[in-house]
């Protein structure tokens, strides 16, 4: 069986050619390929208890739903009507909040999505240096 073997070029053998190279950068168990920044371990971004988080509402085109951000607005920020008014467009995504932690933000967004708004907590987030 083992002399058939030698001759099957499908067979296992002791040097597979196609088989990832350990010299370049890190391999996964799978044989994937993973770059130098991948394979070091770090820390979670989003604890919680930092001030890197932000509120956006966006969905406006509806008089109703405009009205009810002019109004929340008005009750976060403290301003004028006009104001408020000039920082919710009907197009577009609107910030509401920024640098906030994620409970502060997390609880404005459950008051504005119980009003019917569309809104989204958006956190830090770490881009690939290209």
């Amino acid at each position: 069986f083992a002399a058939a073997a030698a001759g099957d070029p499908f067979a296992a053998g002791g040097g597979d050619p196609f088989a990832a190279s350990t010299s370049f950068g890190g391999t996964s168990p799978g044989g994937l390929w993973l770059s130098e920044e991948s394979a070091q371990e770090s820390e979670p971004l989003d604890t919680g208890d930092e001030p890197v988080f932000g509120l956006v509402v966006s969905g406006l085109g509806i008089k109703s739903k405009q009205e009810a951000a002019i109004r929340f607005y008005m009750e976060l920020h403290g301003v004028s009507q006009a104001d408020a008014t000039a920082k919710c467009p009907k197009q577009g995504v609107v910030p509401f909040l920024k640098k906030v932690t994620k409970g502060e933000a997390e609880s404005v967004a459950a008051k504005l999505k119980a009003a019917g708004l569309t809104c989204r907590v958006t956190g830090k987030s770490r881009r690939k240096r290209r």
